[in-house]
């Protein structure tokens, strides 16, 4: 009994993957929510306007013309907003995709039951199968908005419509919703799995074998992902090893290996779970830290990792010269697109260089601040 509650819970809360695997993948949830947002409200929008049009050669559909009219220019009005909007966080688009399933749910209640009471609904049955199909969210929420919904269709139902009539629509959202639940459950799982398995394909794809970090190509992509789509704050850190090549051709490119491995440890143990850490080529490391603007915490970040720099890779090798020059760049106090960034990062680290390497450095528009 006790197992099938947690197998139940499981379902139910993270549609039957797993919480740890439903919170890697909450960002590409995110992703598809939002090309969902677009897609759905666009055909929506085009129903509504082909019905608004037809409308005025249908005496049938005569009746509900403002109706889809004001289904029309509200959802045309949000599909604006949300295309021309720059910088919509993605945490919006799941909030969006239930402004819309409202929206759809609101019409077709109208539409089958006070419109026209006096025959059966089908469209509010039909909802019910495709709700799953506009949004991707834990399933006891999607749950939770068919139930309210058919509660609403029933009750309004037996308010507005013959008695013999309501009855049949009762009977009819009552199954359709057990049915839709069905549906609603497996479909998520279904897709659920499917992000899944192409997030942990991809990361394989995205992953340095040695340092176990991104490599370029990844961290880049991802790095322009948020300068693109956000105006939030962020640090970009370029890491190059002084004095790598010497060391990896004095001790062997076996020895040079172990030192960069390292490397991508102490990065991995230094920042957050959430920062973008790369191996931007040979002896070149780059991070990039969302959302943080405080110098301070900058630099706590810095010593802390060349601290474990220090235990891990140079003690050793210390007489050789192995040290960390770093540059900083903020965005988007520096610079506002990547390039830019990028190139103020590297300004940075060619100071650190400059003024004697094994510091770290941050850019401004007027100067080089330096840090040891």
């Amino acid at each position: 009994m006790e197992n099938w509650r947690k197998r139940l819970v499981k379902v139910l809360i993270y549609a039957g993957i797993g919480k740890q695997d439903y919170q890697d993948i909450i960002d590409d949830i995110r992703e598809k929510n939002g090309e969902l947002l677009i897609i759905g409200t666009s055909i929506s929008v085009a129903f509504f306007g082909i019905l608004y049009l037809v409308s005025y050669f249908s005496r049938a559909l005569e009746a509900n013309r403002v109706l889809y009219a004001v289904c029309f220019f509200a959802l045309s009005a949000f599909l604006g907003l949300r295309r021309t909007v720059k910088g919509v966080k993605k945490k919006a688009a799941l909030p969006g995709c239930y402004l819309v399933l409202i929206l759809l749910y609101a019409f077709t209640i109208s539409q089958s039951v006070l419109t026209q009471p006096e025959i059966p609904a089908a469209g509010f049955s039909v909802l019910l199968f495709i709700t799953a199909f506009l949004v991707i969210d834990r399933p006891y929420r999607i749950l939770f908005l068919q139930i309210v919904m058919t509660i609403v269709f029933c009750v309004t139902a037996h308010s507005c419509k013959q008695p013999e009539i309501a009855v049949i629509d009762t009977a009819n959202a009552v199954s359709s919703l057990m049915l839709g639940i069905i549906c609603s459950v497996y479909l998520l799982q279904t897709r659920l799995q499917g992000i899944l398995y192409n997030r942990n394909t991809q990361r394989e794809l995205d992953t340095d074998g040695l340092t176990k970090l991104m490599i370029k190509k990844a961290a880049e992509r991802d790095i322009r992902r948020y300068i693109e789509a956000t105006k939030e704050e962020g640090a970009l850190i370029m890491i190059d090893l002084d004095n790598f090549k010497q060391v990896n051709d004095t001790k062997g490119h076996a020895y040079g290996d172990v030192i960069l491995k390292l490397t991508g440890e102490s990065i991995s143990s230094a920042f957050r779970a959430g920062d973008i850490k790369g191996r931007f080529g040979g002896d070149e490391f780059i991070v990039f830290l969302p959302g943080v603007k405080s110098r301070k915490l900058i630099m706590e970040r810095l010593d802390h990792f060349k601290e474990l720099m220090e235990k891990g890779v140079m003690g050793e090798e210390n007489q050789n010269g192995v040290h960390q020059s770093i540059g900083v760049a903020m965005y988007p106090e520096d610079a506002g697109t990547y390039e830019e960034l990028f190139e103020k990062a590297d300004k940075a680290l060619y100071a650190a260089k400059k003024n004697g390497k094994n510091q770290y450095c941050f850019y401004t528009s007027v100067k080089i601040h330096n840090g040891n």
